[in-house]
């Protein structure tokens, strides 16, 4: 039996809930020695302030992806059927990071009503994540297809994600 949590916290501000990277990734690797699977839904990492920050260069953004390799954190991609249009229905099955960011950025607003906009730190991180999901790895993998969903338990993950997403990362 798999053993996953998703991190829900995370959700009401599109940020990881502690104040520091070091915090966070101490955080992360202590729930990946308690859980065989720790989940974050993937417009909580596009969006987060946060994490653009804390992994804003090459070396800082090692340590995030040694927190993927040890299975401290795995992305929860949107499915492809919830994109809007053929176009980014194939973009999310090649690039679902790049195209999760298209799809915030053409249908979504901020909670004060505004456009969301990435800026380039933001851009960069979503680049240094989206080359993380296309190398091939040893450990865990950085993304999760739709089809594994139904691994966790369905009405826990129906309840607190709606079924709007799937594992990815």
């Amino acid at each position: 039996m798999c053993r996953s949590i998703v991190m829900v916290d995370w959700s009401l501000e599109n940020q990881p809930t502690e104040r520091y990277r070091d915090e966070f990734l101490w955080r992360q690797m202590l729930l990946s020695l308690l859980y065989d699977e720790v989940l974050a839904q993937d417009e909580t990492l596009v969006c987060s302030e946060k994490m653009a920050t804390w992994f804003r260069d090459s070396e800082k953004f090692r340590l995030l992806e040694e927190l993927f390799d040890c299975g401290g954190i795995t992305i929860l991609k949107r499915p492809l059927g919830r994109y809007p249009s053929e176009q980014l229905k194939e973009r999310a099955s090649t690039a679902p990071i790049h195209a999760r960011r298209e799809h915030l950025q053409n249908f979504s607003v901020n909670n004060d009503g505004t456009r969301i906009q990435f800026d380039d730190n933001h851009v960069a991180f979503h680049n240094r994540l989206e080359a993380l999901y296309k190398t091939p790895r040893n450990g865990p993998p950085v993304c999760r297809s739709e089809e594994t969903w139904p691994e966790l338990d369905g009405g826990v993950c129906r309840s607190l994600c709606g079924g709007t997403y799937s594992p990815q990362l």
